[in-house]
């Protein structure tokens, strides 16, 4: 994993004009050379109002207002106000009285918005860190100006919902996903994570207001439209991230090489990216196994690490093309060790798996990513099929195919999801990564008394197979996808 590249905002149709795809970073070709086809691409893009400075200048005005020394606690209000808390009141005084901003950034947002050219790298920093590093310094706190511009649209749905506006309030969420849909980022993980949790964001404030049902009031073809925003959100495929991410560690690689800091250094990049494996991300499965080198042994060329990363990501990706069960996916590093290399190598290989090992953590975003999209077409079915029918269906059997067209399933079995109605109210569940139906009980967290968050991660059966007793006591239980009352914790 590197830090390297958050380019953002490319439109492969801008303002009706049909634009060529990106460039992508091939095998034969320096960094420079990409950089200089890539800025040559950004430049020969129609040019639009809606820009990202355009955007970053209403955000701005924005925080200015909300941020003012008379109102220091509008900020507070846009992100926090709800019917009946004590932010709610001042919550007129945030959206009414910036209406016409809201909006601008509203119409802006749904503009074609423009590729950023990649900074040229100016060589005075003399530190460990890489060009990439230092492109990346220039370049990240623009990448995250996508992520800025989904809060105050999806605070500002919210609003528009409680107070009634609620077509204006799913127009809002649509110019996120429109958002989502017309930014073209460079295939990084960095950059997946952003279109992660820009999803995130719209399913939760979608989640709130089902929660607050009885303020909200959706009507059949409201939920409808909510549906089918949902659906435009799926996960990016992994094919393209892996090899970006393949090609610029080798470019990385080779320039720590020519430093003469690659034998140095490879210590603290493993260092660094077992750090954001266990801080950025989450915490890796405990079976993954712990690769700790010899120093002695010298390490592979730059160019042999990247032959056998090459190797073993085209092995990982055609066992997912080939349609392998993710439910019952063999544990990938293990395998892919012993597939391409002995023991005796994992010390002169060890960056190339290392690098490896953090394709099976983002494989573990993108199920997770798809679980959670999947289960809140249920979610919303079962509220169209309350609008129709002005009550809860019995059992999921009942809601029409036209309701909901998926197959109300357990993705971690292939079960169909747990759910009752318990004094008038739904209960629907998942059965989680330990692929047993515990009656609904959730997983309980052993650090405060409440349900755990273990579910957010996945492990295939082998995994789960090849854990302790102990270790299998965090992921007994189920995973509760909805009940009709808040319970207070993530969806």
């Amino acid at each position: 994993m590197n830090r390297f590249l958050c380019l953002i905002l490319t439109p492969l149709v801008c303002a009706g004009w049909v634009v060529a795809a990106p460039p992508e970073f091939q095998d034969n070709e320096s960094f420079d050379e990409f950089r200089v086809r890539w800025n040559v691409w950004v430049g020969s893009l129609p040019k639009d109002q809606a820009s990202l400075d355009e955007l970053t200048r209403l955000l701005e005005e924005l925080e200015n207002h909300l941020r003012d020394s008379d109102k220091p606690w509008g900020w507070d209000v846009m992100l926090k106000a709800e019917p009946g808390n004590e932010y709610w009141e001042y919550a007129p005084r945030v959206f009414e009285d910036h209406r016409d901003l809201f909006d601008l950034i509203n119409q802006a947002s749904r503009g074609s918005n423009l590729a950023l050219p990649i900074p040229e790298f100016d060589g005075n920093d003399e530190s460990v860190m890489t060009p990439f590093d230092q492109v990346a310094e220039q370049l990240n706190s623009s990448s995250f100006k996508v992520y800025d511009i989904v809060s105050p649209l999806c605070e500002h749905a919210m609003y528009l919902a409680y107070t009634g506006e609620v077509d204006a309030a799913i127009d809002r969420f649509e110019t996120i996903v429109i958002v989502h849909e017309r930014t073209v980022m460079l295939p990084t993980i960095i950059n997946s994570m952003i279109r992660r949790g820009i999803s995130e964001s719209v399913r939760n404030c979608v989640f709130e207001l089902l929660y607050s049902w009885e303020e909200v009031g959706f009507s059949d073809e409201q939920l409808a439209r909510l549906q089918q925003l949902l659906l435009r959100m799926e996960p990016e495929p992994l094919g393209p991230i892996i090899a970006f991410e393949n090609r610029v560690n080798r470019e990385t690689w080779h320039a720590m090489y020519v430093d003469d800091k690659y034998d140095m250094d490879y210590e603290f990049m493993l260092r660094e990216a077992a750090l954001m494996i266990e801080e950025f991300f989450e915490p890796v499965p405990p079976i993954l196994p712990t690769l700790d080198p010899i120093p002695d042994v010298p390490l592979a060329s730059p160019d042999a690490q990247y032959e056998r990363v090459q190797a073993i990501s085209a092995a990982f990706m055609k066992d997912l093309a080939d349609g392998s069960p993710m439910q019952e996916m063999i544990h990938v590093v293990p395998a892919y060790i012993e597939q391409f290399g002995t023991e005796d190598e994992i010390d002169r290989y060890t960056i190339a798996y290392q690098h490896t090992r953090l394709w099976r953590v983002i494989l573990g975003f993108q199920w997770r990513e798809k679980y959670r999209n999947f289960n809140a077409q249920v979610v919303i079915a079962l509220h169209r099929h309350r609008v129709r029918h002005s009550d809860w269906p019995e059992t999921l059997d009942d809601i029409e195919p036209e309701v909901l067209s998926l197959p109300a399933i357990d993705l971690f079995n292939g079960k169909p999801l747990g759910y009752e109605v318990v004094n008038g109210q739904p209960w629907l569940y998942g059965f989680g990564i330990d692929r047993d139906d515990d009656g609904g009980r959730p997983i309980r967290s052993r650090e405060f008394d409440g349900p755990s968050k273990t579910y957010l991660s996945w492990l295939a059966l082998d995994e789960l197979n090849a854990l302790s007793e102990i270790q299998r006591e965090a992921y007994d239980g189920d995973v509760l996808i909805y009940q009709s009352v808040n319970p207070d914790y993530d969806d």
